[in-house]
């Protein structure tokens, strides 16, 4: 709003210079017109009288040839003639000074013929009109100047107003950088967020699947339990013979050789505890079993367990077999040492 009345302000204010400007042109002109029928009327009539001068300012003010000057010379001439002419029938034109001192006490001097007069208006008119347009000329140039300091205050006023503005601009973009740096290392860190966020869904999702498969593998072994079961159900009832036979508790999943480890199927679902002993063994399709070492747990989680290896007598494979010690000594018999040298067992 401040930016517009000082524009507003510095408008009128160049306006109003331009007013007074014209005007000043106008006054000018109008002085020019006047000089040049003073010089095309009086002047004329000076430059046909011999010994007459008519003096011009060349250097006169606005471009005035004709000043105070020239205006009293030809009142000068004026007097004169004045002078003649009414003593002329009286005591002739024998010389200026006899007319001159009886024109002094004669009282035809008030009394000027009348072609005298209209030339004496007229350069009175002049003379008045030449101090008018002098004086407004004068008025016209203090009012241009003060205008015209005006002017420069608004226009100094104007540049403090740009610089001001200026400032405030860019101290709106830096705000607005540091704004935008800070939106951007936010929107930097939400997509770390989601990134991650992403990754351990990406993992949770792994979990599931392998969680899935387990429990998918798990369900066809209870299955199978439970068709083997319902078998032997049917067989109880019908009073044939049973030979029972050894179930395995689970299977290897995954075997870490170098650090001893492997993880065994079936957690805290399966009932595992921790420090529980199992025999991890192998077993072909014709039945035949062959042990391969000892392990113990050492972790349980929901699905899984994790066991270290106590012993090992032939290598552990992913896919092995394993009961509880309990389970395969009561169908192999627990393993003894024999009194023999070399340290013998047998099975």
């Amino acid at each position: 709003m401040a930016l517009v009345i000082f524009i507003a302000l510095a408008f009128v204010a160049i306006a109003a210079s331009l007013w007074f400007y014209m005007q000043y042109s106008a006054v000018r002109e109008a002085g020019r017109a006047n000089q040049q029928d003073f010089a095309g009327i009086v002047g004329k009539v000076f430059d046909q009288q011999e010994g007459w001068e008519l003096r011009v300012e060349l250097d006169a003010e606005y471009d005035f040839r004709y000043g105070s000057q020239a205006y009293g010379a030809v009142a000068d001439q004026l007097g004169k003639a004045v002078v003649y002419d009414g003593m002329n029938p009286l005591l002739g034109w024998e010389n200026p000074g006899a007319v001159q001192d009886a024109l002094g006490n004669s009282v035809v001097q008030g009394d000027l013929p009348e072609p005298y007069v209209s030339v004496k208006s007229l350069l009175s008119h002049y003379e008045n009109k030449y101090r008018e347009h002098k004086q407004l000329i004068a008025d016209l140039e203090s009012k241009l100047a003060a205008r015209r300091d005006e002017v420069g205050e608004k226009v100094k006023a104007l540049a403090a107003l740009r610089t001001e503005l200026m400032d405030t601009l860019n101290e709106a973009i830096n705000e607005y950088a540091r704004n935008m740096d800070e939106l951007r290392s936010e929107f930097d860190g939400m997509q770390n967020m989601y990134q991650a966020a992403t990754a351990k869904t990406d993992e949770w999702r792994q979990k599931l699947d392998v969680a899935q498969n387990e429990w998918q593998a798990k369900e066809a072994t209870l299955r199978q339990d439970a068709e083997r079961y319902k078998e032997l159900y049917d067989k109880l009832r019908r009073g044939e013979k049973i030979e029972e036979t050894m179930q395995a508790k689970g299977k290897v999943l995954e075997l870490q050789r170098a650090r001893g480890l492997l993880v065994l199927e079936g957690g805290q679902d399966a009932g595992i505890e921790l420090n529980s002993e199992f025999i991890v063994y192998s077993e072909t399709r014709a039945g035949v079993r062959t042990r391969k070492g000892v392990v113990v747990v050492n972790q349980v989680k929901d699905l899984t367990a994790l066991a270290i290896i106590g012993k090992q007598d032939e290598m552990m494979l992913v896919g092995d077999l394993f009961v509880s010690r309990e389970v395969w000594d009561r169908f192999h018999g627990p393993r003894v040492v024999t009194p023999e040298v070399g340290g013998g067992v047998v099975p």
